[in-house]
């Protein structure tokens, strides 16, 4: 907006229009039933679109990718967040025999597609490698934090006390996390929301579930107050294919914040970690190496301190939403 365009935020949540800081939010509405929503919630945004004064079009949502073939005469975009083909192999609400063969359809679909947009931008190098070869006017554009949101101010409020931000799943480490604070004295704050009851249900089952301090979902100034009173972030997720060459934004954010990371030893995420001193790499499995690495930084504030600050200066220098807002003005610039 404080470059000139004009936005709408087109979305399918149920809630009513809004217009915040003249951005207009747009909502189509969705269906109730689950099951439907990818099919009815395209469909009416899609005819938005076509009644629609935009010239630049960009979306994320994959189920998108169909309708996204008949906007012709504007410059549309599709944002990739993740190998989305991998990712519905973490989908609990998939049944097994059929993620295979949504799998093979949905990259065929989106080879297809990307092959015929105006444009790709992934949020990692390693997709936008992948996307090239489909299409060569592929960006990548990382997620990456913004320093005038996380601008981390010393402070007197920490407690004894570690945090994990997110969506709260299981291939996110979050049983593993749970059990592992169990081997300190340690409070573990989640934020967040369990999308699958029967896991939630298994999670507050653990022994250690009393150290923990269940938040729910927070707005971003309770995330950053979290962040403040916190001593280190968490990012255990599993090394599935979807994640392997990803770029979780949590793990900047916590830099960005000042705090250290504990984040599991996926090459990429190591690479950063061990480069910029910013943290400690751990085993996703391994629930003694993931509460030794609590219990030392929890013990070492000096080190907690002096890794955060590393992992700070990294972002501000390298690792923020600034630099990224650059690349995304002159992508829409060359369409």
């Amino acid at each position: 907006k404080k470059n000139g365009y004009k936005i709408e935020y087109i979305v399918a949540d149920g809630k009513e229009n809004e217009n915040i800081g003249g951005i207009k939010i747009i909502d189509v509405g969705y269906s109730k039933i689950r099951l439907f929503r990818p099919f009815t919630s395209t469909l009416r945004i899609y005819r938005y679109f076509k009644i629609s004064d935009s010239n630049i079009i960009h979306f994320l949502d994959p189920g998108f990718l169909i309708y996204a073939l008949f906007l012709k005469k504007k410059i549309v975009i599709y944002d990739v967040h993740e190998d989305v083909p991998q990712d519905i192999f973490t989908k609990h609400y998939i049944p097994f025999f059929l993620k295979h063969v949504i799998s093979f359809i949905t990259r065929k679909i989106e080879d297809f597609v990307s092959k015929r947009l105006s444009g790709i931008i992934t949020a990692t190098p390693h997709l936008a490698y992948k996307f090239k070869k489909i299409n060569p006017n592929t960006i990548d554009i990382n997620n990456y934090p913004s320093l005038s949101e996380f601008n981390h101010q010393p402070t007197t409020e920490k407690q004894k006390a570690v945090c994990y931000i997110g969506e709260l799943t299981k291939v996110r480490g979050i049983k593993e996390i749970v059990q592992a604070i169990n081997g300190t004295d340690t409070k573990l704050i989640l934020g967040g929301r369990f999308p699958d009851e029967n896991f939630f249900q298994s999670i507050i089952k653990i022994n250690s579930w009393k150290q923990v301090d269940f938040l729910g979902y927070l707005s971003r100034k309770d995330v950053q107050r979290v962040y403040n009173i916190s001593i280190a972030g968490l990012v255990i997720l599993h090394p599935t294919k979807s994640f392997y060459y990803s770029l979780p934004v949590k793990m900047f954010e916590y830099m960005a914040m000042g705090l250290p990371v504990i984040a599991t030893n996926i090459p990429l995420w190591k690479e950063i970690i061990d480069k910029y001193n910013c943290g400690i790499c751990v085993t996703y499995d391994n629930i003694e190496e993931i509460a030794e690495a609590i219990k030392k930084l929890v013990s070492l504030p000096k080190l907690a301190a002096k890794l955060g600050e590393n992992g700070k200066i990294a972002v501000h220098n390298h690792f923020n939403w600034e630099e990224e807002e650059k690349k995304l003005l002159n992508f829409y610039k060359d369409l």
